[in-house]
């Protein structure tokens, strides 16, 4: 069996009239490449076509990595549906924040 290879991140503009969904636990500014990265490695297909950004967490130093954009608020839910069935931590949010550089 071929791997598929990686899909090219197109340039991701945050957007707050877009929806997105905040992945996993806050993390450091620095490691947003990384778990881009490993949150792409571990849901595969279910991050096609999306794009990351740092969000601040309110309250806390922390970032969460938000993927998206999505036009609407339900096509984000039925993302976080996907994400929770696959054990990660997904809540819907608006798509703002620090564009990630990934790699």
């Amino acid at each position: 069996i071929q791997a598929m290879p990686q899909p090219l991140v197109a340039e991701v503009t945050p957007d707050a009239n877009a929806f997105g969904v905040a992945l996993g636990p806050p993390i450091d500014s620095q490691d947003g490449a990384a778990a881009w990265q490993a949150m792409r490695t571990k849901v595969g297909t279910l991050l096609l076509g999306l794009g990351p950004v740092l969000a601040h967490v309110e309250g806390g130093p922390g970032r969460k990595l938000v993927a998206g954009p999505r036009g609407t608020e339900a096509d984000a839910q039925e993302i976080c549906g996907r994400m929770a069935r696959v054990g990660v931590a997904c809540s819907v949010t608006t798509f703002v924040g620090d564009p990630v550089q990934a790699n």
